[in-house]
């Protein structure tokens, strides 16, 4: 059981291995050198000199650690489906499920959207999304995405879903997307 409202159908796996290898090749890579680029100016040119060597070149680092921070925070966007009987969540977005009359899952690429998830909304913009899109009986229809999500993660999450709505898959050019 989720602790929020039902049973998980499925889980998004994050690669903390992918992750820390960022990491290390950031600190092996950039900040070491900058360290002693740093130490050889403070020594060369004096103490002021380095500490603005470490200022720049540290603020560039900055930069990239926030960048890497960003992609984890992607890969970690609306990391479960739950359903509990009458409806279907992800993030903060939920449908319910006997109003769904079809559903499909499709990729996009180099598209801006707004993901939400437990912990608030951000933009993606660019590399890829996958999609879970249903169909009302209203005609209306709700979403879920995931930035950067590979394609047999997707694959995975309509395996999920056709297992709490069975024969509702459809190919995503059977639905209308406007």
């Amino acid at each position: 059981m989720n602790n929020r409202t039902g049973n998980i159908i499925w889980e998004r796996q994050y690669n903390h291995t992918a992750h820390r290898r960022r990491l290390k090749r950031l600190y092996k890579y950039y900040f070491a050198p900058v360290v002693l680029i740093a130490v050889l100016t403070a020594f060369l040119k004096g103490i002021g000199e380095g500490l603005g060597v470490i200022l720049v070149f540290g603020s560039i680092g900055g930069l990239f650690l926030l960048w890497f921070w960003l992609i984890g925070l992607n890969q970690r966007m609306n990391p479960t489906i739950t359903e509990d009987g009458d409806y279907l969540y992800c993030g903060r977005t939920k449908v319910k499920m006997e109003q769904i009359t079809a559903f499909s899952t499709y990729m996009l690429s180099g598209a801006s959207m707004l993901v939400q998830s437990g912990s608030g909304t951000t933009w993606s913009k660019g590399g890829s999304a996958g999609c879970a899109v249903f169909l009302l009986s209203d005609q209306e229809k709700v979403r879920f995405k995931w930035p950067n999500i590979e394609n047999e993660d997707l694959e995975k999450v309509k395996l999920a879903l056709d297992s709490v709505l069975p024969n509702k898959w459809r190919p995503a050019e059977n639905i209308p997307m406007s």
